[in-house]
């Protein structure tokens, strides 16, 4: 025998000695692989590129992520706000009916201080006309439909103001002057106009005084500080024209209420700024909103004066 054969025989031996202990352990594993199959497939879990590899598993958690962000994404939306019209609709109808009753006040007036004049005495008509605009000036807000409350001087300590707003005890001494103003102004225009209650000059006084009540219901009783902001033009531009028609008709009498337009404008870089600190709220209402409620603003848009204790 050769020694190549003998070196064969050898290899086949050792090969031999190798190959048989391992073939009960290869048999094992097999049939264990052959039971887990059986049972993933009666679970119901894929086997390969089913879902469980790592692969599968970062597609299903970046899935499960865009689904949360869009769920956030989604409740973060806020929703659509709708103007309340009804509330607007309100505030006009508000208005229009204290000028009704205004113009009804002075047809009545004009009435008595006829029959005054022809009964009594002529001095009679004019204490009526001191008394009437004297309480108008101050107390407009009796004839309003809406809630025309003046805030208190606890109130006004609520809201954040400018350095510069004047302390609490300003505002009721300014809108007393100008009430009396407004009087003296209103009494001389009905001189001035044969001692008519009804005509223009002094409707326009008295409609301009419901759109200060009907500004002080909307920023005082509803606490609608945005709401505020957007009506305070109207404000302004009908006390403007008061002054306006009075020098028209009686240059002393214009003169005697320009003052007011003074302080008309102070009060509106007061509010306005004021609005600026505090939020800058809606400047229209919006249904649900919330407002409405019984807190007060910082100021008063009329020549009543404020309870500022």
């Amino acid at each position: 025998m050769s020694l190549r054969a003998v070196l064969l025989l050898a290899f086949a031996a050792q090969a031999h000695a190798f190959v048989v202990p391992a073939l009960p352990r290869v048999a094992g594993a097999r049939s264990q692989a052959r039971g887990l199959g059986i049972a993933m497939r009666s679970s119901g879990t894929p086997l390969l590129g089913g879902g469980t590899g790592p692969a599968s598993m970062m597609q299903r958690s970046r899935s499960s992520s865009l689904v949360q962000l869009r769920s956030s994404a989604a409740d973060a939306t806020p929703p659509v706000q709708e103007i309340d019209k009804r509330k607007l609709t309100l505030w006009f109808a508000a208005t229009c009916a204290q000028v009704g009753a205004f113009t009804a006040a002075l047809t009545i007036l004009d009435t008595l201080a006829e029959w005054g004049t022809m009964m009594i005495d002529p001095m009679a008509a004019q204490v009526l006309a001191i008394v009437f605009f004297a309480s108008m000036s101050l107390k407009s807000r009796t004839l309003s439909m809406l809630d025309a409350t003046r805030p208190t001087k606890q109130s006004v300590e609520k809201e954040l103001r400018p350095k510069w707003a004047p302390p609490g005890i300003v505002f009721p001494i300014v809108w007393t002057t100008i009430g009396v103003l407004r009087t003296i102004s209103s009494v001389l225009i009905w001189e001035a106009v044969g001692r008519k209650f009804l005509c223009g000059p002094l409707l326009l006084v008295l409609a301009h005084l419901s759109i200060c009540d009907t500004w002080n219901a909307i920023t005082v009783g509803e606490k609608r500080k945005g709401s505020s902001i957007a009506a305070f033009p109207l404000v302004y531009l009908s006390a403007a024209a008061v002054v306006g028609v009075y020098c028209t008709y009686l240059p002393l009498a214009g003169k005697i209420l320009a003052p007011s337009l003074v302080w008309f404008t102070i009060a509106g870089t007061l509010i306005f700024q004021t609005w600026q600190l505090n939020g800058k709220a809606a400047l229209l209402p919006y249904i649900g909103d919330g407002l409405g409620g019984d807190d007060t603003s910082t100021l008063v848009v009329d020549a009543e004066s404020p309870p500022v204790a």
